[in-house]
């Protein structure tokens, strides 16, 4: 019954990990099935990230792996995708995230509104707004049929549109 809330980045101070803890952070305390997994490494953001779990005792709560060679494992795992980026070019681990048919959640920064349909396939939210990257969490951490359709839109969605809008052509 456990919730599996999943990012896959290389830890740096654009990615917006901190920001993803501080704002599930109250989250754990209402949901005990609850987790957060972060998958990704990078100096010295990964000892500042573990730093910051700790100090919040959430170490039972958010899971940090590293750098990993599995991560279609991992993503399979994930009941749903999260990175709160405050820069992306285009982000090609949102289209992994459609293909292990995860929903997903994310800034609306850079190229991310391109990457996913808002409402349909994940939830954008706006840079530097926990309010709002906490309730679009909340709405997919409590609502596991609107998970499957929105995690179901986005593999369909890069499915379909794999030769037309996802080719290196295209996204240039």
């Amino acid at each position: 019954d456990a919730v599996i809330v999943g990012c896959v980045a290389v830890m740096r101070a654009n990615k917006g990990h901190r920001e993803l803890i501080q704002a599930m952070a109250p989250l754990f305390a209402q949901r005990p099935h609850l987790h957060l997994v972060l998958v990704g490494s990078g100096e010295p953001i990964f000892q500042e990230v573990s730093q910051l779990v700790q100090r919040l005792n959430l170490q039972a709560r958010v899971h940090l792996l590293g750098r990993r060679e599995d991560i279609n494992n991992l993503m399979a795992g994930f009941d749903l995708f999260c990175l709160p980026t405050r820069l992306e070019a285009s982000g090609m681990v949102f289209l992994e995230a459609a293909c292990a048919r995860l929903p997903v959640v994310a800034t609306a920064v850079g190229g991310v509104p391109e990457m996913l349909e808002d409402g349909r396939t994940g939830l954008l939210v706006k840079l530097d707004d926990f309010d709002s990257l906490r309730k679009a969490l909340l709405k997919l951490i409590d609502n596991p049929v609107l998970r499957k359709q929105m995690g179901q839109a986005g593999y369909d969605r890069i499915w379909n549109n794999l030769v037309s809008e996802f080719t290196p052509e295209a996204l240039v």
